[in-house]
């Protein structure tokens, strides 16, 4: 689907790359939403076209999707709380560092086995 022809240690480096950025984009420019927005959706989508296939649509949808409704529980219930609460107690930009740990998790766990 996308570059499926990046060799193994290509792989991790990207995946390696975009993961710390990803960490570094919230620890740095949290408070500036719409470019960490811009930014982490580029490091989303980098990541989607280094493992080059549909497989990583879909674990990057799941943590998308399923990382903050539970972080958003938790917020709810009074485990924790965000200083830069958008809705359901949580940042806007939060789904996408969850879509992008799924990936990266699938990474590791693709080179464990």
């Amino acid at each position: 689907m996308f570059n499926t022809h990046l060799s193994g240690s290509k792989r991790w480096f990207y995946s390696s790359f975009f993961a710390v950025a990803t960490v570094c984009i919230i620890a740095f420019l949290r408070d500036y939403t719409f470019l960490s927005l811009v930014l982490l959706s580029l490091c989303s989508l980098g990541l989607i076209a280094t493992d080059g296939n549909k497989k990583s649509v879909h674990v990057f949808l799941a943590g998308f999707i399923l990382g903050p409704l539970s972080e958003a529980f938790c917020v709810h219930f009074g485990a924790w709380e965000y200083s830069n609460a958008f809705m359901l107690g949580i940042p806007l930009y939060l789904p996408f560092v969850w879509g992008n740990a799924a990936l990266y998790i699938k990474r590791i766990v693709f080179h464990w086995d």
